[in-house]
């Protein structure tokens, strides 16, 4: 699987994250993908962990940074989305990543870029990591906690660098409706949010009873099955023209 990490064999599905009022497209998360030598599509569950044990992940987040990006500017009606790129805590620890961030960001500042600093594995070098973070910011790419909560997150992360975004994990958002204690988890990190004047996203919505749970709660971002599944980068441009069309309908028939 090492010899498959290669521009030709990598490509990105998006998935799309949704304003919960109104429906309307706030921006997609790019998601990794690997092309086996049969033609079978690999998940990043399967491929994620070997690279990061032989040290390959920042690799990968580049790979997918840059692929990500060049999509975009070829397809200009996407700038009006924000772009999200999971980046690891390895990657915050390399000079190599944040100067090619750096540089992609710099080359592409019409774009809203945000990366998603996930908490599969520890920090090492807390200082380092914060340091790379905030100049990340001071160049204009917006930061988000990846499945706050979870994992190695913690609440001294909230105060060292200026975040924009927590985003809550699946395994909170997916039964808020029949899980009490997920419910409380929830409204609680939604309260701290709002006094830290973040936003947050949820993860994991597969159904209309979660959705409007989550808005009772004042959650306003929302991913999952129940909006789309992640959606390939041929079919990106028609998923967004029939989403669209299919709330307009919407509004027209509220109106009638």
């Amino acid at each position: 699987m090492l010899d498959l990490l290669n521009e030709e064999n990598l490509f990105l599905d998006y998935q799309p994250k949704i304003d919960l009022s109104s429906g309307s497209i706030i921006g997609f998360e790019a998601l990794a993908r690997l092309r086996s030598t049969d033609n079978k599509v690999i998940y990043p569950e399967e491929f994620v962990p070997l690279y990061e044990k032989v040290g390959l992940n920042t690799q990968l987040t580049m790979l997918v940074l840059d692929k990500a990006i060049t999509h975009w500017k070829m397809h200009p009606f996407l700038k009006k989305y924000s772009l999200s790129i999971n980046i690891s805590p390895n990657d915050l620890l390399s000079k190599a990543f944040s100067e090619f961030a750096i540089k992609a960001r710099s080359d592409s500042m019409d774009i809203k870029l945000l990366f998603e600093l996930t908490e599969s594995q520890t920090i090492i070098d807390q200082y380092q990591a914060n340091k790379v973070l905030n100049e990340f910011i001071g160049y204009g790419i917006l930061v988000s906690l990846d499945d706050f909560g979870k994992c190695h997150s913690n609440f001294s992360r909230l105060d060292s660098f200026s975040f924009s975004e927590i985003k809550i994990d699946k395994s909170f958002v997916s039964d808020i409706d029949t899980n009490k204690k997920h419910f409380a988890i929830i409204e609680l990190i939604l309260n701290l949010a709002k006094k830290l004047n973040v936003q947050v996203t949820a993860k994991g919505i597969e159904s209309s009873v979660v959705l409007n749970k989550l808005i009772d709660l004042g959650c306003t971002i929302g991913q999952g099955y129940y909006f789309s599944k992640p959606i390939t980068e041929d079919l990106l441009h028609d998923w967004i023209e029939k989403h669209t069309n299919n709330l307009k309908v919407e509004s027209l028939s509220l109106c009638e």
